[in-house]
């Protein structure tokens, strides 16, 4: 009965708040990572013909979130540094306005998207760290499983969003990229407010 299993991990996330925020700060990352991934397939179509180079914008996308995690890492100095949450959503917030204003050549484009996933490397890494780190151990797997639930969960609410809003209201990719950097920034006062202590040390 994994719905009973899912269940206790899902009140054990209610009853810590520390993790139940990791929780939906995991959810809201992969979220807006599935979102602006299918943006950025869409912008590939209209900057450049050539599917080699389509996909080397989503290529400098991974190859950013790899090197974002690796200075979260560095920078954390051995402890879950959650302060660095907010920096990296408004890394992310910024790279998506400045996406939304268009008219960037290919070079320019494929260093924001690997800006992009840089900032996004920044914001991941601690939370899926304090997820690991502040679980109980006797139940950490059940926990996790409950995590990737609900990331799973938001990655087809974003897939189905865009959908709706570029292949149903006709929206293009730059108005996509607003739309994420508002959301994103939105995220990340919120969290700047919840983490400010940890983000000023």
């Amino acid at each position: 009965n994994p719905w009973d299993g899912m269940g206790e991990s899902f009140k054990k996330f209610r009853a810590d708040r520390v993790l139940f925020l990791t929780l939906i700060g995991l959810a809201f990352f992969w979220f807006s990572g599935v979102l602006l991934s299918q943006t950025i397939i869409e912008l590939g179509k209209e900057i450049s013909d050539s599917p080699t180079r389509q996909s080397l914008l989503l290529a400098a996308l991974s190859l950013g979130i790899g090197v974002g995690s690796v200075l979260a890492g560095y920078f954390s100095r051995g402890r879950v540094e959650t302060g660095m949450v907010p920096f990296g959503g408004f890394g992310l917030a910024v790279m998506c306005f400045v996406l939304a204003i268009g008219g960037w050549s290919y070079a320019v484009t494929l260093g924001l998207i690997f800006g992009l996933g840089v900032f996004g490397g920044i914001f991941d890494l601690p939370l899926a760290a304090m997820l690991q780190k502040r679980s109980p151990k006797e139940v950490k797997g059940g926990m996790i499983a409950a995590s990737n639930f609900v990331t799973f969960s938001g990655m087809t609410v974003a897939a189905l969003l865009f959908m709706g809003l570029f292949n149903g209201l006709g929206i293009s990719p730059d108005s996509i990229f607003l739309i994420a950097g508002s959301l994103t920034l939105a995220v990340s006062l919120i969290a700047m407010w919840i983490l400010r202590q940890q983000m000023m040390r």
